[in-house]
């Protein structure tokens, strides 16, 4: 596996779970390539640094106020 193929899978892996032969793949690849190992340990602390900004995010459906959302809806619009 090149670490090209290895960064997708890292990236996809904390979107959904890999097939049983990617994570065989996955897992020998980072094992004798320190880069890649690396990226994959940033990813899941990304990935739980967001859950926890998540869940402590207010419960209220709206966080936005009406005028920030207006302008993201016009600068939207103007792409």
């Amino acid at each position: 596996m090149i670490c090209r193929t290895a960064v997708e899978l890292i990236c996809r892996s904390a979107d959904a779970p890999l097939s049983a032969g990617a994570r065989v793949g996955l897992g020998v690849h980072t094992l004798f390539c320190s880069p890649c190992r690396r990226f994959q340990r940033q990813v899941r602390r990304l990935d739980a640094a967001c859950g926890a900004a998540a869940r402590e995010a207010p419960s209220g459906r709206e966080t936005l106020s009406a005028a920030a959302r207006e302008r993201i809806v016009a600068a939207l619009r103007d792409l």
